[in-house]
């Protein structure tokens, strides 16, 4: 089995936040920096800040979730979870997230550390 860290130079990292727990999804909320594509070589370790606010009139619980990077047959791109994640490329296994939950208020933002 191929060992992605140390034998991959180019990773891929993507970045969904999945929206859970008490409320809907809203026009009003906003996800800065969500999708992330880089190039990090053999251990090599990188951070990234995604910021997520809450614009609604409601508060919300959310979750952060670390996803891979596919193609739909369609040939759009999609957000794959662990067991449909196969590529020896994917980064998702190496990735994570704080904090991986937190509350927002009305008007309030929090921001997200992804490393790898």
């Amino acid at each position: 089995m191929i060992n992605t860290k140390k034998a991959s130079s180019v990773l891929i990292i993507a970045l969904a936040l999945v929206l859970i727990l008490t409320s809907p999804v809203s026009a009003g909320l906003k996800v800065m920096n969500a999708k992330i594509e880089d190039s990090v070589s053999p251990g090599e370790s990188t951070s990234y800040t995604m910021s997520v606010t809450d614009n609604t009139s409601d508060p919300m619980d959310m979750a952060v979730e670390i996803r891979g990077l596919g193609n739909h047959l369609s040939g759009d791109a999609q957000a794959l979870t662990e067991g449909n994640d196969l590529s020896p490329y994917s980064a998702r296994q190496f990735t994570s997230a704080s904090p991986a939950g937190f509350h927002l208020e009305p008007g309030q933002s929090q921001d997200v550390t992804v490393t790898e």
